[in-house]
């Protein structure tokens, strides 16, 4: 395998990069143009929480202090400066810019990560191109979120924790620790990664027999950059909110909804029992219940509730109308204050009733059918959120269309092939990638079978991983043909 890509050696980082620049650029443009006309033509896109990122930022830049502690404030050290010097909308491009660059270097890492997991030099190239040509990650390089910067942190991350297993550089270990404590900042569900950095560096040092200062000392190196930002976090969560914040503040107390949160809690609740999607935008059966999109339908008339297996004998249709009619009753902030009371407490005890009722009646459903069922509505989808660019791809010509078609395709074959890969590792017993590997089946567990979160956004940071091990399973699909593509690709790399 090693003389017949030798090829690969030949050709620089640098051409690599630039592959990825040219690729990347190209989908940029793509979904520029879907997203806006041309004669507005702007990179940056706002998202649904951009609201909750960047004013924080501009208020503490004009003076004001950090907003509140509804994000933590891991674009502060980007954003701040670009914006105290250029004024918010150069600076927000700006930003668009920089999640594009880090993204471009994130596909070359991932290749090498690739690489290193998998002794393979096709690896190398297969993952190289998947997650150069994938849709799903260059999307969110276009929005004013925080995703596109996490995911591209969480790569370097492991890259680098990859690189002290490997050549036992200390200071690679400190990368790892600072460029993870950045993506929990970004986005607190990279948190996950931390506690398992530690339980590797634990394995690591029972492997090698390692005396335990030294384990101490690779410990503090990995923990104290997020352990450092996370104290001054706090202490500022302390003083100015006068609450223990470790994260940051409840979703309630933050976008508008702490009114009628238990209600809310109630039906998502029972919407994740059923297997559902719990967000309005991205599932029919959710917004049956908010009527965000739907206000002038008779509710009967919009009715996701076809099949058999969302009821129980305590409820049927007409119970889930009522239930639907209290609840908006509940949001609406006209009622007055007895009146919402009133009908939270309807909500919530039909609600509960429901789903005791459900979990007793359909066991097998609500604890193994079920949470499968959101597993597999989490992995297999369109791959573009349901606002945008999803609705302009198909009011567009056959060209974009056909485009849209080929990238729901690719999310969804890696998907499946990174799910394959996964098992195939821990079939042959693979320990290196199967440590790896860890990464999106934590992510997996804990928001799909503990928490029920699908929502399209919390599948970003697994996606690349996906893709690495999708890269593992084709390399040996295509290990008969690899002999014959060194020639062709020099041919065209010289």
């Amino acid at each position: 395998m090693m003389k017949v890509f030798q090829w690969i050696k030949r050709v620089s980082a640098f051409r690599w990069l630039m592959l990825a620049f040219v690729v990347k650029l190209l989908l940029l443009l793509l979904f520029t143009s879907a997203l806006k006309p041309l004669h507005d033509f702007k990179l940056f896109n706002e998202g649904g929480d951009t609201y909750s990122y960047y004013p924080p930022i501009e208020s503490f830049v004009d003076g004001n202090g950090y907003g509140s502690a509804c994000r933590m404030p891991g674009l502060l050290p980007v954003y701040a400066p670009l914006y105290y010097c250029l004024g918010k909308e150069p600076a927000r491009e700006v930003i668009v810019v920089l999640q594009f660059l880090l993204s471009v270097i994130s596909v070359y890492v991932l290749a090498i990560i690739a690489q290193r997991i998998f002794r393979s030099r096709a690896a190398f190239v297969i993952a190289f191109l998947l997650y150069a040509i994938s849709s799903f990650v260059s999307l969110w390089d276009l929005f004013g979120m925080a995703d596109s910067f996490s995911t591209s942190f969480i790569i370097f991350s492991v890259y680098f924790f990859l690189s002290y297993l490997e050549r036992r550089a200390w200071k690679a270990m400190f990368w790892s620790g600072i460029f993870i404590a950045w993506a929990i900042f970004l986005r607190p569900i990279s948190g996950l990664l931390l506690p398992l950095g530690a339980v590797f560096i634990l394995l690591d040092a029972f492997q090698h027999k390692h005396a335990f200062r030294k384990t101490l000392g690779i410990g503090l190196l990995f923990l104290t950059p997020f352990m450092g930002c996370e104290s001054a976090w706090i202490a500022r969560n302390f003083s100015k909110e006068h609450a223990f914040i470790p994260l940051q503040d409840a979703q309630e107390n933050c976008f508008g909804w702490s009114a009628y949160a238990k209600p809310m809690a109630a039906i998502r609740s029972l919407l994740i029992d059923w297997g559902e999607n719990m967000v309005y935008w991205e599932s029919p059966t959710a917004e049956f219940f908010e009527n965000a999109y739907h206000h002038n339908q008779d509710p009967r008339n919009f009715n996701p509730f076809k099949a058999s297996r969302f009821f129980s004998s305590a409820y049927n249709l007409d119970s889930l109308l009522v239930l639907r009619a209290n609840y908006l009753l509940a949001k609406d902030p006209s009622v007055g204050d007895s009146m919402h009371q009133l009908y939270s407490a309807r909500v919530i005890r039909s609600a509960n009733a429901f789903r005791q009722s459900y979990r007793y009646e359909h066991p097998w459903l609500t604890h193994v059918v079920n949470p499968n069922r959101l597993l597999l509505k989490c992995l297999f989808r369109s791959g573009f959120p349901k606002w945008r660019p999803l609705d302009a791809f198909v009011k567009m010509n056959v060209v974009y269309r056909s485009l849209f078609k080929c990238f729901v395709l690719l999310f969804n074959l890696m998907s499946f092939l990174g799910l394959a890969g996964l098992l195939l590792v821990c079939y042959k017993k693979q320990v290196l990638p199967m440590l790896v590997g860890i990464i999106p089946l934590a992510f997996l567990v804990v928001l799909v079978y503990l928490l029920g979160w699908i929502e399209l956004r919390y599948l970003v940071p697994v996606y690349p991983f996906l893709v690495l091990f999708a890269a593992y399973v084709l390399a040996l699909l295509t290990k008969p043909l690899q002999r014959f593509v060194p020639l062709a690709f020099m041919k065209q790399l010289k």
